[in-house]
């Protein structure tokens, strides 16, 4: 999704030479911009999209670029820029075990608060009707199919769950749904249906 929304690649379109236009492909993965930034993460991510070649889908990068060793380089990072802090807890000098916390507690806080709101009931006559910004509903789409619903603190997790599904499935951007299928257990075999090879 970031990858997406830096403009580095687009999602669910295929690209006709001949036509000269784009063509709708679930989950399909075209690099619009292959060059390299300088962060450690993104810079990675392209170079495994670039590595793969050919066709790619978002199932295949999940795929690639899920190593055994990508949950530690995520919050190696997540360190270096600020965003964690680690504290080591001890037990008669003999036990140690590290948390990670964030940097900054009101992060968090806020990040539900905006889910919350985002699924909050409207009335017709409400002006802010209108869908809101895609980081805000890709981050959505990752809690829901992830299955965090229940970490936001609303008082009908099922409710604020089908409301933030809605919200994704009219999201005239198709890349946040591309993504939410990929992710999710429950339908990723429905993310490459255009390639029954996968």
């Amino acid at each position: 999704m970031e990858l997406r929304l830096t403009r580095r690649i687009i999602i669910g379109r295929a690209y006709q030479i001949r036509e000269n236009a784009y063509t709708s492909d679930p989950g399909r993965i075209l690099i619009t911009d292959p060059n390299l930034y300088g962060d450690p993460l993104t810079d990675a991510a392209m170079m495994v999209l670039k590595r793969i070649g050919g066709p790619t889908y978002v199932t295949d990068f999940i795929r690639a670029f899920a190593t055994p060793d990508l949950y530690d380089r995520v919050r190696g990072d997540m360190l270096a820029t600020g965003v964690l802090r680690c504290e080591t807890l001890r037990w008669l000098r003999l036990f140690r075990k590290d948390r990670y916390l964030p940097v900054r507690p009101a992060y968090p806080v806020r990040i539900r608060t905006w889910l919350r709101d985002l699924a909050a009931p409207r009335h017709p006559s409400d002006p802010d009707l209108e869908l809101p910004e895609i980081p805000t509903v890709a981050l959505a789409g990752l809690v829901t199919a992830l299955g965090l619903t229940r970490h936001l603190y609303h008082p009908e997790p099922g409710a604020l769950h089908g409301r933030l599904m809605d919200i994704i499935g009219r999201l005239y951007d198709s890349t946040v749904r591309d993504v939410h299928a990929a992710v999710n257990p429950a339908s990723r075999h429905r993310s490459r249906r255009s390639n029954p090879g996968s």
